[in-house]
């Protein structure tokens, strides 16, 4: 996985995000860097994922183990500059958003459309 950076002005440039989304994914944007954050997101079937994660590895140290490096090597915040994001660079999803996923036991990276996040929301 490649990370893009970018910034919300551009994904809605880009048609990737709607407007009217846009404050949400930022708020979200600042509580998944920072901290496990409990969110949902409708799935390609049409069904509701109800998750918690985050795009820190730092604050998961502990959870990742020996996998801290790899996690750490694909969620690299320190590479962003203030004001951006990161989504992976996709060329078939480029509105698709990676996520540390600690609510299935393993963390895990999973992805969904950012258009379909539902922020803040309670697990399930």
């Amino acid at each position: 996985m490649e990370l893009r950076k970018t910034r919300v002005e551009n994904l809605i440039a880009d048609q990737l995000l709607k407007t009217k989304n846009k404050e949400n994914f930022q708020e979200f944007w600042n509580a998944v860097t920072t901290g496990v954050v409990n969110f949902s997101y409708i799935k390609k079937d049409g069904t509701t994922r109800y998750t918690m994660g985050t795009v820190n590895p730092e604050i998961i140290k502990e959870d990742l183990g020996e996998d801290f490096d790899y996690f750490k090597s694909i969620f690299a915040l320190e590479e962003l500059e203030d004001g951006e994001i990161s989504l992976f660079g996709n060329q078939n999803f480029p509105n698709t958003f990676h996520y540390i996923d600690l609510s299935s036991g393993e963390p895990a990276i999973r992805q969904f459309t950012i258009d379909t996040l539902k922020f803040p929301d309670e697990v399930k």
